[in-house]
């Protein structure tokens, strides 16, 4: 029972530091859709020239995201057929 809680403690310790440092960090602004639509040549540049490393960058990103419920999850799923 005591080690649940631990594991509960840290996942709860982790999720809330992912959504302070959305919260209260530039990572607000990064996921806004205006802001991406501003920056769309340049996604798809790097993507066209990096194909593998952007697909692995944005499972990793997404997985995280929706696995710890972090605000952002939606943004990050029309993201990613954005291209």
């Amino acid at each position: 029972m005591k080690k649940i809680i631990i594991r509960l403690g840290i996942i709860a310790a982790i999720a809330a530091a992912f959504i302070l440092l959305y919260r209260f960090t530039p990572a607000q602004e990064a996921l806004d859709p205006a802001r991406i639509a501003e920056h769309r040549d340049r996604l798809i540049e790097f993507v066209r020239a990096r194909f593998f490393a952007a697909l692995a960058i944005y499972l990793v990103i997404y997985i995280a995201t929706v696995a710890l419920s972090i605000p952002g999850a939606t943004v990050l799923s029309l993201l990613g057929g954005f291209f």
